[in-house]
């Protein structure tokens, strides 16, 4: 559900102007990632991703 939102906003971002996109880098941040035990399930999920067309993927990792 959370990776709907995700697109779903990338499709309003890239509705603006061509001069807003020239001076803005446009990716997906994916808290959830680190957090998947299969990384058969990660590679589906960065799979995912590549198809949107974002060239940028942040991923949080916790030092603690």
């Amino acid at each position: 559900m959370a990776f709907l939102l995700m697109v779903a906003c990338l499709g309003v971002a890239a509705a603006r102007p061509a001069v807003a996109q020239a001076t803005v880098a446009k990716g997906i941040a994916d808290p959830n990632i680190v957090f998947m035990n299969d990384p058969t399930d990660q590679l589906k999920m960065l799979t995912e991703i590549k198809q949107t067309g974002s060239p940028y993927v942040r991923i949080f990792v916790s030092w603690a």
